[in-house]
């Protein structure tokens, strides 16, 4: 099961289809899919037995609540159709619907199948490889070497430190919500793994990426009672950002994010208990000002009160809450240190990201959940 794991996870970081529509994020999506069910599929052939059991109401609800969703909203045209009545096939709600089915199983498995907590520490190095790897090749498409995906004009992005992720964007994010598990390990390989991270970050200039990166050091100085240092950092962080903003008063504003989220919450409130289903969003085809297409809300907390209303929003914040108190309680080690710092890093690139679209990104956090889960039972 746990070399299933790391090979999904690879496959999910690097595969790529030349020459097709979606080079990048629909081959990691589909192998997320194929090769998370195969890792279920494995856990019934091997002859390991279930160590734990994980009982979650606010999985269950989420479970239960997304199931009454998927019947309203693809269901329900199939089943009152009429004859000779032309039928609506919500397709677009079918794959968000499979994915989160796939992660809840896939979280229920990781925990309950854990047999020591070295299989974490393995895992997490596993990571740390993987974002090195991909650090170390931005860097080289920044240095105008890459003979893969940069080699032609048609790459080149405004950033063209793509790696495998289609753009620049989804790297930052990807090895930002990793980098905190390389501060886990004493070994100078993983501090030269964590020195190539910041520097990519660096380069590609993504703001809440850099900012993961930083929650990310500052919780792992905190919670191995380096506050002194830990409050440096902060104070340093401030005064840069404050000297940054004040010369570049519209930086914040070029994204076009807080747009974004007006409108998001504009038409949230058109459904506000329900929402208007999984993956809507992208079926809608929200424009700002400038005529873009939004597929994400670049926000997972707004997407999730878009897409399923403030129900699934509470559900959601319910399980978030109920872990972090488990968190809070659990002895600390380096350990579920490392995997905290983690999970900090990937909440606060949900807050202006949608990570949980990409499948290597998902992955991620369906691995820090599994790995608390893990060490809090």
């Amino acid at each position: 099961m746990w070399i299933a794991l790391i090979v999904t996870f690879i496959l999910c970081s690097v595969i790529t289809i030349p020459n097709t529509v979606d080079n990048f994020w629909m081959p990691k999506n589909a192998a997320f899919s194929i090769f998370g069910f195969i890792l279920l599929g494995v856990n019934f052939i091997t002859d390991k037995q279930r160590l734990n059991t994980l009982k979650n109401k606010w999985i269950g609800l989420v479970l239960i609540y997304l199931m009454l969703s998927f019947a309203y909203h693809f269901y329900l045209p199939l089943v009152l159709a009429k004859s000779g009545v032309k039928v609506n096939w919500n397709i677009w709600n079918y794959l968000p619907t499979l994915n989160i089915i796939l992660s809840i199983f896939l979280i229920k498995d990781l925990v309950e199948y854990t047999d020591n907590l070295d299989r974490w520490v393995k895992i997490a190095k596993v990571l740390c490889w993987v974002a090195f790897v991909f650090s170390i090749y931005a860097l080289l498409q920044r240095l105008g070497l890459d003979q893969i995906f940069t080699k032609d004009l048609k790459w080149l992005h405004g950033n063209k430190m793509i790696t495998f992720m289609g753009n620049s964007m989804n790297t930052a994010n990807f090895v930002a919500m990793i980098s905190p598990l390389c501060l886990m390990f004493k070994d100078l390989k993983y501090k030269i793994f964590y020195a190539a991270i910041f520097l990519c970050l660096v380069f590609i200039d993504s703001t809440m990426s850099m900012a993961a990166f930083i929650i990310g050091l500052l919780a792992y100085l905190i919670m191995t009672k380096k506050t002194r240092l830990a409050v440096l950092i902060i104070c340093g962080v401030i005064l840069i950002g404050i000297t940054f903003c004040y010369f570049n008063p519209s930086y914040l504003r070029a994204s076009g994010r807080f747009e974004l989220w007006r409108i998001t919450l504009d038409n949230w409130i058109l459904k506000p208990f329900t929402g208007h289903g999984l993956n809507s969003f992208a079926v809608k085809k929200y424009a700002d000002h400038t005529s873009s297409v939004a597929l994400f809300a670049e926000s997972e907390f707004l997407q999730v009160l878009h897409d399923g209303g403030i129900f699934l929003f509470i559900l959601v914040m319910g399980y978030l809450c109920g872990l972090a108190k488990k968190i809070i309680l659990i002895k600390k080690n380096m350990l579920n240190i490392g995997y905290i710092s983690g999970l900090l890093s990937y909440l606060i690139i949900c807050v202006t990201n949608s990570p949980l679209w990409l499948a290597p990104t998902a992955l991620v956090g369906i691995i820090y959940i599994s790995a608390l889960e893990a060490q809090t039972l």
